[in-house]
């Protein structure tokens, strides 16, 4: 066996390191849990041979028998329908399930309670360029927020961040 080494340290020379004295952390600010609610699919009608054929008929409130079920710190769908200001009376595309709605119709959202919605869905393009330009805007104008838009390029967006109450999505 080798001799020690005088310049090696050995276990009894190594003094216990208590490290810096500890730092108060002031406690972490109590917040209420978040409730968020997801709804699946929102239409208000669809195109049928002879036209449009509206779910929710004239005066009809079409979530006021689930606003308690709904109810929540946040709630968000999907809109499977694409919205325009003026709908047409044929579908645009000619597809035998097409859904489109009007501004008007979008109300329902509102009343609904919706927070968000996303767009990004098979049926975006049932209004064609109309719909995917349209949808945000009236959204917007209705204090709706939306993920799922068009993008500033040609190309269409299955996902854009978004701000909801503070927080942020996407």
């Amino acid at each position: 066996m080798e001799p020690r080494r005088t310049d090696e340290p050995v276990l009894e020379d190594i003094k216990e390191d208590a490290g810096p004295e500890p730092v108060a952390v002031a406690p972490a600010v109590a917040r209420e849990p978040l409730e968020i609610t997801f709804v699946g699919d929102i239409i208000f009608g669809r195109y049928r041979t002879a036209g449009f054929d509206a779910i929710v008929g004239e005066g009809e409130r079409p979530f006021d028998d689930i606003l308690n079920t709904m109810r929540s710190d946040l709630l968000i769908g999907n809109l499977e329908t694409p919205l325009v200001y003026e709908l047409p009376v044929k579908s645009p595309i000619g597809a035998k399930f097409a859904f489109g709605a009007s501004k008007a119709m979008a109300q329902h959202l509102v009343d609904g309670g919706f927070a968000a919605l996303s767009l990004a869905n098979n049926h975006s393009f049932d209004q064609r360029a109309e719909g995917l330009l349209q949808s945000p805007k009236i959204l917007e104008e209705l204090g709706i927020v939306r993920s799922g838009r068009r993008a500033a390029s040609r190309r269409c967006s299955a996902s854009s961040p978004s701000s909801v109450a503070g927080g942020r999505s996407g």
